[in-house]
């Protein structure tokens, strides 16, 4: 079997159909292996890092929040009987998620302690967004664009996707973008 000489290769096709494998890998990775979602339907619970749990003698009192206001400040929250609510706790966003622990000192305070946790090299974000856009340009005047972008693959803050976009000039495009993301 030959091997074409690096002069003998179409590197745009060749770049277009590596980048059309890596889509596609990220296509399926994301279809059957989707990222857990947090709605702002309920609360939904966290699953538990280390599962195994020994009985220690604790404080005569614990202290807790009361249901009544707990279920009012966070509204989903259903209290079931017999159970108490130690603590809660608001944390931002984050691209890779959190580490979460409950841990109780001896006067019976529940603190809530929370880590990011390192986010790999390399990833299959699948995020994606479609907008509008409506201005004025310098050479046609008003102007109207609808675009799309989907980002399906992530080395370090590297962010690779596609781009499209359709204007109310006879004009659409079709992009290839690296962004990278601090």
């Amino acid at each position: 079997m030959k091997f074409p000489r690096l002069n003998e290769i179409d590197w745009p096709r060749t770049i277009l159909l590596i980048i059309a494998i890596l889509a596609t890998v990220s296509a399926v990775v994301n279809w059957y292996r989707p990222a857990t979602q947090i709605t702002t339907q309920q609360l939904v619970p966290v699953p538990q890092i280390v599962e195994k749990k020994i009985e220690v003698p604790g404080p005569v009192r614990i202290k807790i929040v009361e249901k009544e206001v707990a279920e009012k400040k966070l509204p989903g929250l259903k209290v079931l009987d017999g159970s108490n609510v130690l603590t809660t706790g608001e944390m931002p966003p984050t691209r890779s998620g959190y580490i979460t622990a409950a841990v109780q000192d001896a006067e019976g305070n529940t603190i809530l302690q929370a880590k990011e946790k390192p986010l790999p090299l390399f990833g299959f974000p699948n995020e994606r967004e479609v907008g509008i856009r409506y201005g004025l340009a310098t050479r046609t005047g008003p102007e109207g664009q609808l675009f799309a972008r989907w980002q399906f693959l992530r080395a370090g803050n590297i962010h690779v996707g596609g781009y499209g976009e359709v204007s109310t000039r006879p004009d659409a495009k079709v992009m290839l973008e690296a962004v990278y993301k601090f």
